[in-house]
């Protein structure tokens, strides 16, 4: 049978630092949840809004196949990366085949040139098969380096073929930029190279103009 929930939040808190700051605030969450023929708990619909966080979602199956539609927005990406501001969508379908897979397609996007699509299947199980390809800031790296500060932004073309970082390959490569390092009072620019990813092994190729002239080479 179908089972509807609809409640209101305070503060919500599960222990994890990042997944708090989303849950704070006043929200609201309304969901219809349904068990199919087969014994597969399926959620109709989805509705979350939160000051932080909204999303909504709307699924179908029936017997071995279905479909589904999503979307998120994170209202300000500042609150993991201070550098960082603005907020951040993303939105997609999923289509269940016969195998039991789920096949998507979703697009992310926002400020800061923050612009991604991931496609391909996931599951049975852990089993799955993606492509991620877009750009990203280099700054989402700042809050590891800090007080060093990256600027820029990088290309990426992500082969994804199981949850271990041993199955992701591809590239991420990079143009333009720039790594300001406040304790020495320098900074390195024009950064350009690739960080090339296989079989749990990275190679790095990396460039830059050094602060006294010439070019550094990693």
């Amino acid at each position: 049978g179908d089972v509807a929930l609809n409640a209101r939040t305070t503060d919500l808190a599960i222990g994890i630092p990042q997944v708090d700051r989303l849950l704070r605030g006043p929200g609201t969450l309304d969901a219809e949840v349904s068990r199919t023929d087969a014994g597969l708990l399926v959620v109709r619909s989805l509705d979350l809004d939160l000051p932080n966080l909204t999303a909504d979602a709307t699924a179908r199956v029936e017997g071995s196949t279905g479909s589904a539609t999503y979307s998120a927005r994170l209202a300000d990406l500042g609150l993991f990366v201070p550098d960082l501001n603005g907020p951040v969508t993303a939105s997609g379908t999923a289509e269940l085949t016969p195998a039991g897979a789920w096949r998507l397609a979703t697009d992310i996007s926002g400020l800061q040139g923050v612009a991604a699509r991931v496609t391909g299947t996931v599951g049975p199980g852990s089993a799955m098969n993606l492509a991620v390809t877009g750009s990203a800031p280099l700054g989402l790296a700042n809050p590891f380096l800090a007080p060093n500060r990256l600027e820029g932004n990088a290309r990426i073309d992500l082969a994804i073929a199981g949850p271990s970082l041993d199955a992701i390959s591809g590239q991420v490569s990079v143009a333009g930029g720039r790594l300001s390092l406040p304790g020495a009072g320098q900074a390195l620019e024009a950064i350009g190279g690739t960080l090339t990813l296989s079989a749990g092994r990275a190679q790095v190729a990396v460039s830059a103009a050094a602060p006294a002239g010439g070019r550094v080479t990693v």
